[in-house]
Protein backbone atom coordinates (compact mmCIF):
# COMPACT_ATOMS: atom_id res chain seq x y z
CA UNK A 1 0.00 0.00 0.00
CA UNK A 2 2.96 2.56 0.88
CA UNK A 3 4.60 1.36 -2.29
CA UNK A 4 1.36 2.39 -4.47
CA UNK A 5 0.91 5.55 -2.15
CA UNK A 6 4.68 6.69 -3.29
CA UNK A 7 3.99 6.03 -7.26
CA UNK A 8 1.19 7.44 -7.05
CA UNK A 9 1.92 10.84 -5.16
CA UNK A 10 4.98 10.75 -6.84
CA UNK A 11 7.27 11.45 -3.75
CA UNK A 12 11.46 10.20 -3.66
CA UNK A 13 11.90 9.40 -0.02
CA UNK A 14 15.43 8.91 -0.08
CA UNK A 15 18.42 11.03 -1.82
CA UNK A 16 20.44 7.60 -1.69
CA UNK A 17 21.04 4.14 -0.93
CA UNK A 18 23.13 5.81 1.76
CA UNK A 19 20.27 8.10 3.14
CA UNK A 20 17.86 4.64 2.65
CA UNK A 21 20.48 2.66 4.70
CA UNK A 22 20.94 5.44 7.27
CA UNK A 23 17.20 6.23 7.86
CA UNK A 24 15.93 2.57 8.49
CA UNK A 25 19.37 1.72 10.80
CA UNK A 26 18.38 4.57 13.06
CA UNK A 27 14.71 3.67 13.21
CA UNK A 28 15.75 0.38 13.60
CA UNK A 29 18.31 0.83 16.42
CA UNK A 30 15.98 3.31 18.80
CA UNK A 31 12.73 1.07 18.03
CA UNK A 32 14.59 -2.37 19.11
CA UNK A 33 15.93 -0.15 21.83
CA UNK A 34 12.60 1.02 22.84
CA UNK A 35 11.23 -2.39 22.51
CA UNK A 36 13.69 -4.37 24.50
CA UNK A 37 13.40 -2.02 27.07
CA UNK A 38 9.68 -2.34 27.22
CA UNK A 39 9.57 -6.03 27.30
CA UNK A 40 12.14 -6.63 30.12
CA UNK A 41 10.60 -4.28 32.39
CA UNK A 42 7.45 -6.62 31.33
CA UNK A 43 5.24 -3.61 29.87
CA UNK A 44 4.17 -6.15 27.11
CA UNK A 45 4.70 -9.51 25.80
CA UNK A 46 4.00 -11.51 23.29
CA UNK A 47 1.95 -14.91 23.27
CA UNK A 48 4.53 -17.82 21.72
CA UNK A 49 1.74 -19.55 19.90
CA UNK A 50 1.66 -16.86 17.62
CA UNK A 51 5.14 -16.05 16.58
CA UNK A 52 7.80 -17.87 13.96
CA UNK A 53 10.52 -18.05 16.60
CA UNK A 54 13.36 -16.55 15.38
CA UNK A 55 13.97 -13.22 17.66
CA UNK A 56 16.30 -10.15 17.86
CA UNK A 57 17.06 -9.28 21.35
CA UNK A 58 13.85 -10.36 23.16
CA UNK A 59 11.97 -8.83 20.09
CA UNK A 60 10.34 -11.73 18.28
CA UNK A 61 11.32 -11.10 14.06
CA UNK A 62 7.79 -10.13 13.27
CA UNK A 63 7.92 -7.15 15.56
CA UNK A 64 11.19 -5.95 13.89
CA UNK A 65 9.32 -6.35 10.35
CA UNK A 66 6.42 -4.42 11.49
CA UNK A 67 8.87 -1.67 13.11
CA UNK A 68 10.20 -1.73 9.31
CA UNK A 69 6.99 -0.89 7.96
CA UNK A 70 5.52 1.23 10.03
CA UNK A 71 8.67 3.54 9.62
CA UNK A 72 8.04 3.26 5.68
CA UNK A 73 4.79 4.51 5.79
CA UNK A 74 5.15 7.09 8.27
CA UNK A 75 7.82 8.36 5.50
CA UNK A 76 5.50 8.10 2.82
CA UNK A 77 2.70 10.11 4.28
CA UNK A 78 5.10 12.33 5.55
CA UNK A 79 6.55 13.13 2.04
CA UNK A 80 3.16 13.33 0.67
CA UNK A 81 1.61 15.67 3.23
CA UNK A 82 5.09 17.85 2.95
CA UNK A 83 4.71 17.93 -1.31
CA UNK A 84 1.11 18.70 -1.30
CA UNK A 85 2.01 21.58 1.91
CA UNK A 86 4.50 22.99 -0.96
CA UNK A 87 2.00 23.43 -3.55
CA UNK A 88 -0.23 25.55 -1.66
Amino acid sequence: MGFILQLAFKVKLYRSTAHLIAINLLALIVLTTWDNFAIWRGHWLFGQWFLLGPRVGLIPIEEVAFMLIVSYFGLVIYKIVEKKLKQR
